[in-house]
């Protein structure tokens, strides 16, 4: 056969694989399974979704459905609304499969804020698939082709727009149905703030995150009022009054940074926080184990905590108060070290935008805030500025105080920020577990020889402070493990 020949006969292969329509009665089959099967594939991206109540299953076809006969409506043509439907759930599908896999939770409504914070961490995480995304994703490629192939139409706007009017109603009705306890008790929904990667495995994804969406307002408690609060400090004694000066008072917090031991013994060829550990018991310390509300992200929950002295446990799991509830001047530390006759400034070698904090931190009462664009000089650790680098900001932030003005000065670092498995060309762990491959753990070993480099900020740091002439009050502390 002529090449000729070939080319024309794969051409015709081609076009007739991507132009074939779908008998009618297969297209209305098609339209009312490939719903469900997305349902089905979507869920499997991260649990088996059989082992979800039948019950819950079934409800869980609904957005699907509900979605693909909103468009329907929309444009008047299943094949377009099957496959942009099916593109749809299935690029939201993946994204929580991946919020999974680095954050160990799943995709929540308010999380829907932090997509800028995310994206502009993304690339210090390994997005290679496994074999069960892959196999979902092909699957689902193969469920939008037979869907662009579908050919049910309906004509004129009187038929679609009451169609899409509806559909967008009944889509409504659910995401507010999810919300009611009784219809929850009702349908037996798991409500588990507190563990929500079980709670989605076993309502699926939609049920668990429009029943979340509750969370987004917090109610004020019974019988809550300032007045109410002003009464009850008013039968409090008087607060004994102190004349211990005005130390300068320096807090870092460091991203990622904790000791693993206390998951269990193993070995290093060297020590991976020997000055840290020289600290415990030593003069003029206090140390001790600090517990945080979150675990490996999130970390403007940590920072909410210890600078409101607000606890997190009043609030929807989940929740990022920075995004949802801080959007005006609120009581905190920066603002109450003002009243001291502090100056307060706010470090982090990071973008303003992450978790809203360019507009947080003055509504907190730092009264200036430094981030990477105005922090022109600093060393790299993988594609982090250094901690070694965030101490030399804090110098020059004590330094360049007004004499006689004491200074309060919250740096939060990024050096450790995750993920760990990235190669990079000015980086090579040099902390190695005993006893392993150094190819099994690279990830363990980036992360230990990383807080060795903590290690020996935080010791430029003590040493720097100990020779300055004014009182100085050091915290450091981790803000997650």
């Amino acid at each position: 056969m002529k090449v000729n020949d070939l080319l024309k006969k794969s051409c015709r292969i081609v076009k007739s694989a991507l132009f074939f329509r779908l008998p009618k009665i297969p297209s209305a089959v098609c339209a009312g399974l490939i719903p469900p099967l997305t349902y089905y594939l979507c869920e499997l991206y991260y649990h088996n979704p059989f082992e979800t109540p039948l019950s819950l299953q079934i409800i869980g076809w609904l957005p699907y459905y509900l979605t693909a006969a909103l468009i329907f409506g929309c444009c008047g043509r299943a094949s377009i609304a099957l496959a942009v439907s099916t593109s749809l759930h299935t690029v939201i599908a993946l994204i929580n499969s991946y919020v999974i896999i680095f954050r160990g939770s799943p995709i929540l409504p308010w999380d829907i804020l932090s997509v800028r914070t995310a994206v502009s961490v993304a690339d210090g995480f390994d997005f290679t698939p496994d074999a069960r995304t892959l196999i979902c994703s092909v699957l689902l490629l193969v469920l939008i082709f037979i869907s662009a192939h579908t050919e049910l139409r309906i004509r004129g706007a009187k038929l679609r727009v009451p169609t899409a009017l509806m559909s967008a109603a009944l889509f409504c009705g659910f995401a507010l149905s999810m919300q009611s306890d009784k219809i929850g008790d009702a349908i037996g929904l798991y409500e588990m703030p507190f563990t929500q990667k079980y709670t989605y495995r076993q309502n699926g994804f939609w049920p668990s995150f429009f029943m979340n969406a509750k969370y987004l307002v917090v109610d004020v408690p019974e019988g809550y009022s300032e007045d109410e609060v002003r009464s009850i400090e008013a039968k409090l004694p008087e607060a004994e009054q102190t004349s211990g000066g005005t130390p300068n008072i320096v807090v870092v917090v460091d991203e990622a940074f904790s000791d693993l031991s206390v998951l269990g013994h193993f070995e290093t060829n060297i020590e991976v926080m020997p000055f840290y550990k020289s600290l415990v018991g030593s003069e003029n310390t206090v140390t001790g184990v600090s517990y945080t509300s979150i675990l490996g992200g999130n970390t403007a929950n940590t920072e909410f905590e210890f600078l409101t002295g607000d606890t997190m446990a009043f609030l929807p799991s989940g929740s990022i108060p920075y995004q949802q509830y801080i959007n005006e001047a609120t009581s905190a530390l920066p603002r109450a070290m003002t009243a001291y006759g502090y100056a307060s400034t706010f470090i982090h070698p990071y973008g303003a935008a992450g978790w809203n904090r360019n507009i947080v931190c003055p509504y907190l009462g730092f009264q200036t805030c430094l981030f990477d664009t105005d922090l022109k000089y600093g060393r790299y650790i993988r594609n982090r500025i250094s901690d070694k680098s965030v101490c030399d900001y804090i110098f020059d932030a004590y330094e360049n105080k007004e004499d006689g003005t004491p200074t309060f000065i919250y740096a939060l670092t990024m050096q450790n920020h995750s993920g760990y498995s990235t190669k990079y060309a000015n980086f090579s762990p040099y902390v190695h577990v005993l006893g392993f491959e150094n190819d099994q753990i690279y990830s363990a070993e980036t992360y230990l020889t990383l807080i060795r480099e903590t290690d020996n900020a935080l010791r430029k740091l003590i040493n720097y402070f100990s020779t300055v002439d004014e009182d100085t009050v050091v915290i450091f502390f981790g803000d997650h493990q």
